[in-house]
């Protein structure tokens, strides 16, 4: 019987990795910049809810300190003096940090870079199939027209992880897409993964930000009752008002910051836009879905969605402007206002309305006025 000789392993063979496609490029891109908003929107959300927890605290131990002046024993007076100092250098700390390392509208540059690619994705597998090289060198040129408005919108700094998950990526809550995400999309399948898509979408999400909206109401309409009937109370009571007056600030602040308002205005008029997108398609017969009315209806909801993402930036810009102001001297404000807490002060009433003129869009928008995919918030 033959046998085969004994050799050394031969050596591994090199494998010649395949190119990527275009649409693997574009939907990384997308995820990056996806991602990396995600993860800074975060951030802001909660430096701003540390510094309106800061306000609070701060009206808290000022109360404490004048309802005990000198506390029995010595080391407590001493912590409560030393809060009293920290409190404002911390809050300005986080200011300080907010405003040199992460920067409050830097988010939204990476929103709507990632929604533009998006749009620019979706264009490619529907109006422009069939174009072969063409719409490659198409897509390729968006590509780096929106990298370079990002890199502007960043002022030059984009200092972001690199994307090495699945593709297309999950939506934001993890869920994976039903869009496979590469082939070429009839105008069933547009309709299915995009329209029907966004519109489900934008339903669910109004509605989970009226019932914000309602929490956040309730609670500073009760805060606001709490601070009446403890002026009314007077006495050793009346100092308290001063913290049920900065817990009012804050959930108020918190509200324009959340900007829920135009928010849910905003994605109710998507969703009466891409209804009426979807009830046209639905309401044509079969020999008049025509490749005509197919790129109609992708033109259409294109403009739509991103016409919703330049009104979100604008709206969402003016609020964190506002919500910055506002905090520059919260801690300040709130502690003056507990050492001055007398038995006749009455609780503050804010408005709760925001409708200030809206900021400049960053550079992201200023080009291709209508396109773009809805937001995954």
């Amino acid at each position: 019987m033959e046998t085969t000789p004994q050799t050394s392993s031969p050596a591994p063979v090199e494998t010649t990795k395949s190119k990527p496609s275009i649409l693997e490029v574009a939907w990384n891109r997308f995820a990056q910049y996806n991602n990396a908003s995600n993860a800074r929107k975060k951030s802001q959300f909660t430096l701003h809810r540390w510094v309106a927890i800061i306000g609070v605290l701060a009206t808290l131990v000022a109360i404490i300190s004048s309802l005990y002046p000198e506390p029995d024993p010595a080391w407590r007076a001493w912590t409560i003096k030393i809060t009293l100092i920290l409190l404002p250098i911390l809050s300005s700390v986080l200011a300080a940090f907010a405003n040199k390392f992460s920067r409050g509208t830097d988010w939204l540059v990476l929103r709507a870079g990632a929604e533009q690619v998006l749009k620019e994705i979706y264009q490619y597998r529907t109006i422009l199939q069939k174009t072969d090289k063409r719409r490659r060198t198409w897509l390729e040129k968006r590509l780096r027209e929106i990298q370079t408005q990002v890199y502007t919108g960043l002022n030059g700094e984009m200092v972001f992880h690199p994307y090495n998950g699945t593709l297309p990526p999950p939506y934001s809550n993890g869920t994976p897409r039903i869009d496979p995400g590469f082939d070429d999309l009839d105008a069933d399948e547009y309709f299915r993964y995009r329209v029907s898509g966004q519109l489900n979408w934008h339903v669910s999400r109004v509605n989970s930000h009226q019932r914000d909206r309602i929490r956040l109401q309730v609670l500073i309409l009760a805060t606001g009752a709490l601070g009446a009937f403890l002026a009314a109370m007077g006495g050793v009571f009346g100092i308290w008002v001063a913290l049920s007056t900065a817990l009012a600030t804050a959930l108020i602040g918190w509200q324009e910051l959340r900007n829920l308002d135009m928010t849910i205005r905003n994605y109710s008029k998507v969703i009466l836009d891409l209804t009426s997108v979807s009830d046209h398609w639905n309401h044509l017969d079969d020999d008049e879905r025509s490749k005509k009315e197919f790129y109609r209806m992708v033109k259409e909801t294109e403009t739509i969605l991103w016409n919703q993402n330049l009104e979100y930036v604008k709206s969402m810009q003016e609020a964190f402007e506002s919500a910055k102001m506002e905090e520059e001297d919260f801690v300040q404000q709130t502690l003056r206002s507990a050492g001055a807490g007398d038995e006749n002060e009455k609780p503050q009433v804010i408005s709760a309305s925001s409708e200030g003129a809206q900021a400049d869009p960053s550079n992201i928008n200023k080009q291709q006025p209508a396109s773009n995919g809805g937001l995954f918030f």
